[in-house]
């Protein structure tokens, strides 16, 4: 199966290929086939620091870090991950960017209960350990950006989006004009008030951007006047606030 993958999904011969070929096998590996979900991590409760707690399980699909994954695949020249995962999150999300989570379990499920293990050490002495993610219920809108960002580029390299496809993105940039002003818990996953992210700002601004390029080219529809008008007015703010 993995040489057949290669074979056919990578193609990139440049500087550091085999580096390059280790990381595809990598992302691939990391892809649950029945879904089309790409999964963070194998792993839970690896700490960021030894002993400091932050320790957090990610063994689930997030949007940013999913989308990251089939880019890079799309670069690669394997457009198979892209086409599954779109699949996957039109599903999932019933079709409702209103109702886009930042992650969801390989299968779909919403609910993502963090507990904690005290029975468990943790890796040299780092507690707690973790299973699950209270992390699922934040509002992080930087995968906004990341998800016009994948789109955009699995269209370009010849991918097929479908009409449910184009009006996901559609309502999904429509949600973008109003939701940027909002605060966030960002890509720091903050576990305390919402604060307005630089960071997350910037993303809002990538996906009208590339809803306004999208809608160029023909691959969605909608007010493009009105989506580039708010592109510049959230441009104008990162410059003067950001």
């Amino acid at each position: 199966f993995w040489q057949e993958w290669f074979a056919n999904c990578c193609s990139y011969e440049g500087e550091h290929a085999r580096k390059v070929h280790r990381s595809a096998l990598v992302l691939k590996a990391l892809t649950y086939a029945p879904t089309g979900a790409v999964v963070a991590a194998g792993t839970t409760s690896l700490p960021e620091w030894i002993g400091e707690g932050r320790n957090w399980d990610y063994r689930f699909t997030w949007i940013r870090d999913a989308t990251l994954t089939l880019t890079s695949l799309v670069i690669l020249g394997s457009l198979g991950e892209a086409a599954a995962f779109k699949g996957w999150l039109e599903r999932t999300a019933a079709g409702r960017p209103e109702d886009l989570q930042i992650m969801y379990r390989v299968t779909g499920e919403r609910l993502l209960a963090e507990v904690e293990l005290d029975h468990l050490a943790g890796h040299r002495g780092s507690r707690p350990v973790r299973v699950g993610n209270g992390a699922a219920g934040q509002v992080q809108l930087d995968s906004y950006g990341q998800l016009f960002e994948a789109a955009q580029g699995f269209a370009a390299a010849g991918g097929e989006l479908t009409a449910s496809n184009g009006e996901f993105l559609t309502r999904l940039a429509e949600l973008t004009v109003t939701a940027w002003r909002q605060p966030d818990q960002g890509i720091w996953e903050i576990r305390d008030e919402p604060r307005h992210f630089v960071h997350s700002k910037l993303n809002c601004w990538v996906a009208l951007d590339r809803a306004v390029r999208m809608a160029q080219a023909g691959h969605v529809s909608g007010p493009v006047d009105r989506w580039a008008c708010e592109r510049d007015l959230l441009a104008d703010w990162l410059r003067t606030e950001g």
